[in-house]
């Protein structure tokens, strides 16, 4: 799936879930198997200030020990995605 297709495609998407497949295939081409995206909105941008939107397709335990343990206090790709200003991979 090319970028302008994948676009159109989640604009056009009715529900979260539809989303991740789309996002899933975009990314799967590539070979990745698992993914996250993870959107913000900044307060003062409109009506859901401060809401955020994920999706991903790691698994529910996985996510808990991430979360249980405060991964996240030291994964550089949160550090990253913070202030990244559009999409990144990392190695």
């Amino acid at each position: 799936m090319e970028i302008l297709e994948y676009i159109e495609r989640s604009n056009a998407a009715k529900s979260r879930d539809e989303a991740l497949v789309l996002f899933r295939q975009a990314v799967g081409q590539y070979g990745f198997d698992r993914v996250m995206y993870h959107s913000t909105r900044a307060v003062g941008d409109g009506e859901d200030e401060g809401s955020s939107v994920v999706l991903t397709n790691y698994p529910n335990d996985w996510l808990g020990q991430y979360a249980s343990n405060r991964w996240d206090r030291f994964d550089p790709v949160v550090r990253y995605g913070i202030v990244a200003p559009r999409p990144f991979c990392w190695d």
